[in-house]
C-alpha cells in the first residue's frame, strides 16, 4: 500500500493575512524610528537655547586663563555702555599627548548684534606656532539673548573693565551673566576662579615679575 504525501500550500487567506501582518509591523517600525528622531532632535534644539553651555564653556576658558607675560594678559573693555563688554585672554590648553607642549591660545568673547537681540560668540586663535597666521575661529555659543553681562573681580569689587588703571595683573576671579529675551531679571549666571597659570610659572613669581614692572 503506498501513501501519498500531500504538501499544503499557502491559501489566499493565509497569504493575505501574513502580508497584512508584515505592512503592520513595518508601520510601527517606522513610527517608533520617526518617534525618536523627532525627540532626539527636539533635545539638541533645546540643549542650543540654553545658555548653560555658554557659561560652562566660559567657566573653562576662565579657568585655563593665565600671563604670558607678553603684555596684558586679559582684557575686559567697554567702549560703549549701550553694548555688552567684550573680553579677551590668553588661556592655556592641555597637551594632547603626555611630553607634548601646551598650547597658547587667544580667546575672546563678543557680543554680536542681531534684529533678536545678541548672540555671543567665542572667537579663539593660537598665539604661537603656524597656526598664528590663519583666520581666528569663530563659533556663536548663544543666540537671541537680551543683554550679556561680563565683569571681573579684584578679589573685593565687581568691574565691568580690567584692568584698572596702575595693574597689568589678572583679576581674580570673572562672572558673566545672561539675560535671555523675555525676561527682565539674570536668569543664568557663572562665576569662575582664575587659575593665574601653575602650570607656566609659579604664582609668586608671577606676581614679582609684575610688581618690578
Amino acid at each position: 500500500m503506498t501513501c501519498a504525501v500531500r504538501r499544503r500550500g499557502w491559501t489566499l487567506v493565509e497569504a493575505v493575512a501574513a502580508i497584512g501582518l508584515t505592512a503592520l509591523l513595518a508601520a510601527v517600525i517606522l513610527a517608533v524610528g520617526v518617534s525618536v528622531h523627532r525627540a532626539v532632535a527636539g533635545r539638541l534644539h533645546i540643549r542650543r537655547a540654553v545658555p548653560s553651555d555658554a557659561l560652562l564653556q566660559f567657566a573653562d576658558d576662565v579657568a585655563a586663563a593665565f600671563d604670558p607675560c607678553e603684555g596684558r594678559a586679559l582684557e575686559l573693555a567697554r567702549p560703549n555702555y549701550s553694548e555688552p563688554p567684550t573680553l579677551r585672554m590668553a588661556t592655556l590648553i592641555p597637551p594632547a599627548a603626555p611630553g607634548e607642549p601646551h598650547e597658547v591660545e587667544e580667546v575672546s568673547w563678543v557680543a554680536l548684534s542681531t534684529e533678536g537681540g545678541w548672540d555671543l560668540a567665542r572667537v579663539r586663535r593660537p598665539l604661537r606656532g603656524p597656526g598664528a597666521l590663519l583666520p581666528p575661529r569663530t563659533n556663536v555659543t548663544l543666540q537671541g539673548a537680551a543683554w550679556v553681562g561680563i565683569e571681573a573681580c579684584d578679589g573685593t569689587n565687581w568691574m565691568s573693565v580690567w584692568p584698572p588703571e596702575g595693574r597689568r595683573d589678572l583679576p581674580v576671579a570673572l562672572r558673566m551673566q545672561v539675560l535671555p529675551a523675555g525676561t527682565a531679571a539674570w536668569t543664568s549666571s557663572v562665576e569662575a576662579l582664575i587659575q593665574a597659570g601653575a602650570p607656566v610659572r609659579p604664582r609668586l613669581e608671577r606676581r614679582a615679575v609684575s610688581a618690578a614692572r
